[in-house]
């Protein structure tokens, strides 16, 4: 999966087995569509990271007998208070313009398809935007209605346009009502990387966006008269712009941050939540160092509140590394990339020497030589990962001695295979190994 291993989902499933259903979250989770899947992950780990502190019931049956229970409460994420929370994910796929370029997007790909058979796989789209300085609400929009139906002049516009026989770097651009798109002839394009825009996912409307909507769901589903205790929302970031750039992408102040967002609804009256809990995937690298894969944990509190922080701290501790950013994980997931039956997320391979005894040790992908011999990738990929240490290793009159697995571990999907490569006669020239003797004398001249 794109958040943790399959192995390390596997194991959270089975340490909570007794405690959670895991039928709860397998159907989700081998879901292929996105929403469905990324936000089952989320809660699967933040479930299994609250059990893991201790004091945590899961799912309360008296909490709310006619409604949807919590995820459960604790007693240890806010240390001495009994404290009810759920998880909820969330991404920028709901922004109506992110909705409206996948619907055209694919729309257009079909009407190129019935015009030349096959021309849709070569369309790039890119959707230009529209900008309202008199409204805050629409400062930055996308020309892309999530309902636009293509009008008739569109259509015979892209036909045309696929008829003519374009290069690559041909466009047209398609103006239609309320969409506005440039259709590039880009061969080789993939379905779901076949649109964008210039336009930044912000948010402009402080109160109507899917993250203040998310608050109100959750703070209604958290109503109780049973429970006085806290209240707090676990917010997994899944490709939530807004998110990742907590405090604002925009310097001007045009547009809201999520942490004004969160505490705009945490200060309100009615707004039903102590806290909320952000956390988000990331990775950073240094041309010097390899990439750090971290949870950026973010907690804000109902004003006026002082919360410790120390619970929340330990169960952000508790979380396995994230493999990917959030903004890669829904692309990633469509890909099917992370199914059992796919292609595997080969280990890297690497070659070590031992000059005392003259061998070679060679480590590859487990997995990849599984699928090789299963006849699901050719040779030559698996010598290529290996850089042709095959070929020379046998050229150099070495063989192997040895061979042993080594375990990737848990939060890898992989393992590695370790060959051990030393002289053999089997493969080297006869050679003269005779040493001479301490007693040998040498013979006499006549």
């Amino acid at each position: 999966m794109p958040i943790f291993s399959r192995r390390r989902i596997q194991r959270m499933l089975d340490d909570l087995a007794g405690i959670v259903p895991p039928a709860q979250f397998i159907g989700r989770l081998n879901d292929k569509r996105f929403e469905n899947a990324l936000p089952a992950e989320a809660e699967l780990a933040l479930v299994w990271a609250a059990n893991r502190l201790g004091g945590f019931e899961a799912e309360p049956p008296w909490y709310s007998p006619t409604g949807r229970l919590p995820e459960g409460i604790s007693s240890t994420l806010i240390p001495g208070r009994e404290t009810v929370f759920d998880v909820k994910a969330v991404s920028d796929r709901v922004i109506p313009g992110v909705v409206g370029m996948r619907r055209i997007s694919a729309r257009l790909v079909e009407a190129a398809n019935r015009a030349v058979k096959g021309s849709g796989r070569n369309l790039d789209f890119f959707f230009h935007e529209k900008r309202d300085y008199r409204n805050p609400k629409l400062h930055r929009s996308i020309h892309a209605p999530p309902d636009h139906v293509l009008g008739d002049g569109a259509i015979a516009a892209l036909g045309d346009f696929v008829r003519s026989g374009p290069v690559e770097g041909d466009h047209v651009d398609i103006v239609d009502g309320e969409m506005a798109v440039r259709v590039h002839w880009k061969p080789g394009t993939h379905p779901l990387n076949n649109h964008r825009s210039s336009t930044v996912n912000e948010i402009f409307d402080i109160d109507d966006n899917y993250i203040a909507a998310a608050l109100r769901e959750k703070a209604k589903q958290l109503k109780s008269p049973r429970f006085t205790g806290l209240k707090g929302v676990l917010l997994a970031d899944v490709g939530s712009a807004t998110l990742k750039h907590l405090k604002g992408m925009d310097q001007l102040g045009r547009s809201a941050s999520g942490l004004q967002i969160i505490q705009r609804h945490l200060d309100e009256p009615d707004g039903g939540l102590d806290f909320v809990c952000v956390f988000s995937p990331r990775t950073e690298s240094t041309m010097w160092q390899r990439a750090r894969r971290f949870w950026q944990v973010t907690a804000i509190v109902r004003c006026g509140l002082d919360l410790p922080m120390s619970g929340l701290t330990a169960l952000a501790s508790q979380l396995p590394e994230p493999r990917f950013d959030g903004y890669a994980l829904e692309q990633l997931h469509e890909q099917r990339l992370f199914s059992g039956q796919s292609r595997g997320w080969y280990l890297g391979s690497g070659m070590t020497s031992n000059d005392v005894d003259d061998e070679m040790k060679a480590k590859f992908s487990a997995r990849m030589l599984h699928e090789f011999l299963a006849g699901r990738i050719d040779g030559d990929r698996l010598r290529i990962a290996m850089r042709g240490a095959f070929e020379y290793q046998l050229a150099q009159g070495r063989t192997i001695r040895s061979a042993r697995i080594v375990s990737g571990g848990i939060d890898e999907d992989d393992d590695l295979v370790e060959l051990t490569f030393a002289p053999d006669s089997a493969a080297s020239p006869f050679e003269d190994r005779s040493l001479p003797g301490p007693e040998a004398v040498p013979k006499p001249e006549d």
